[in-house]
């Protein structure tokens, strides 16, 4: 009680006089409580925008493919320019491990500047020491290259035909605990067989396949879903009165 007034609801005659529009129904609490909820709400988004970027970012770190050997297949989530790619490394021919290498389409990296962007990321991302192995310092853990105590290792990306048999590529070279390492621009033939070279290997790129958002994150959108068709539905008691 106030002054003598009491605080609950505001009523209005429930049958307004002819062509006096009706009014409707206001209660204080339920007026509090809508200001509550969008201060719940406003916090619930900021908490999503908080967590999901480095969650983001945890996705675009490379998982290593190493074999039972501690040997580098491969990598995945490779952020070449700001798309992801994976990436294994094979022996063999061009023709064989590039649907016959005479076409622009068989690469999946196939401009200038996407595979300077490609070979560079095989040095920052996947060419390092770590405790999955150290794949900087021994190029000879590389698939391809090796099993001798090789002090580099060339893994040729190629991106385009050039002539009747011949493939432009970009070589990464991987010198073995060095500050050496570096890209050279190579035209070789298709038909070059890695094989017998332990320095050489190809380096296979195909786009990554989409991850899904990890299920907490999942939830919160979800729940700030169901928050906004809650204050919806509560919004229409005070637009829309009987």
């Amino acid at each position: 009680m106030l002054g003598g007034q009491s605080t609950g609801p505001i009523r209005f005659p429930s049958h307004p006089k002819k062509g006096q529009e009706r009014v409707p129904e206001i209660n204080l609490m339920d007026a509090m409580n809508k200001r509550n909820f969008r201060n719940v709400l406003i916090s619930v988004v900021a908490t999503v925008m908080i967590y999901a970027a480095p969650l983001q970012s945890t996705y675009a770190a490379p998982t290593f493919q190493v074999d039972v050997n501690g040997v580098l297949a491969g990598a995945t989530s490779i952020d070449v320019g700001g798309a992801l790619y994976d990436v294994i490394f094979n022996d063999g021919t061009c023709v064989a491990l590039f649907n016959g290498c005479n076409s622009a389409s068989d690469f999946a990296i196939n401009t200038p500047a996407a595979v300077i962007a490609a070979s560079q990321a095989l040095l920052d991302q996947v060419f390092t020491n770590g405790s999955v192995g150290n794949f900087d310092s021994s190029p000879m853990l590389t698939r391809g290259c090796g099993p001798l105590n090789i002090t580099y290792c060339d893994v040729l990306t190629p991106y385009a035909s050039f002539g009747l048999s011949n493939v432009a590529s970009m070589i990464t070279r991987n010198y073995g605990g060095t500050t050496q390492d570096l890209l050279v621009s190579n035209i070789s033939a298709a038909s070059l067989f890695t094989a017998t070279n332990p320095n050489v290997t190809w380096a296979v790129w195909t786009p990554s396949v989409p991850v899904p958002l990890p299920t907490p994150l999942a939830l919160l959108f979800s729940g700030c879903a169901g928050l906004l068709v809650f204050q919806r539905l509560r919004d229409q008691r005070y637009c829309c009165p009987a």
